[in-house]
C-alpha cells in the first residue's frame, strides 16, 4: 500500500485534473451558446477573457477545496464544490467593481455573456464534480482503513 502522502497527492492531481476539464468546457459551451444563441455577446473577446480569468481563479479555489476535504473527510463535498464557483467569481467581480465601476456589471449582463453562461454552467459541473470526487474519496477512505 502506498503512503498517505502519495495517496493525498493522487486526490489532488485527479481532483484539480477533474475541475480543469470541467471548467474548460464550461469556457467553451457557455461562449459558443452565447455566441450562437443570444444577441447579448457583441463582446466575444472580452466574454473569453473574463472566462479565462474565471478559470484560473477557480483553479486556484479548486485545489483549496481539494485541501479543505483530505483535512476534514466527513464534509460535504458537493455544497464544498459550490464554493469553487463562487471564490473564483468574486475577484473578478470586485475588481472590475474597483477598476469600471458599476458600469461593469451592466457591461457583462449586455455585452459579455458567455461569461456569465460559462459561471452558470460551472456551477453544475461543480455539483457533478463534487460528487466524483466524495465518491472517490469516500473509496480511498475504505482503501486507507
Amino acid at each position: 500500500m502506498a503512503p498517505a502522502g502519495s495517496a493525498d497527492e493522487s486526490f489532488l492531481s485527479a481532483s484539480i485534473r477533474l475541475w480543469s476539464i470541467i471548467v474548460i468546457l464550461s469556457a467553451v459551451i457557455g461562449n459558443f451558446l452565447a455566441w450562437r444563441l443570444t444577441d447579448c455577446s457583441s463582446n466575444l473577446s472580452g466574454s473569453v477573457t473574463l472566462s479565462v480569468g474565471f478559470a484560473l481563479f477557480s483553479l486556484v479555489m479548486c485545489r483549496g477545496v481539494s485541501l479543505w476535504l483530505l483535512r476534514d473527510p466527513k464534509a460535504n463535498a458537493i455544497l464544498r464544490a459550490l464554493a469553487i464557483p463562487i471564490g473564483a467569481v468574486a475577484p473578478l467581480s470586485l475588481g472590475g467593481i474597483a477598476l469600471f465601476r458599476m458600469q461593469y456589471l451592466e457591461r457583462v449582463e449586455t455585452h459579455m455573456c458567455g461569461a456569465s453562461f460559462t459561471v452558470g454552467i460551472s456551477y453544475v459541473g461543480a455539483l457533478i464534480w463534487g460528487i466524483l470526487i466524495r465518491h472517490r474519496h469516500r473509496r480511498r477512505r475504505l482503501l486507507v482503513q
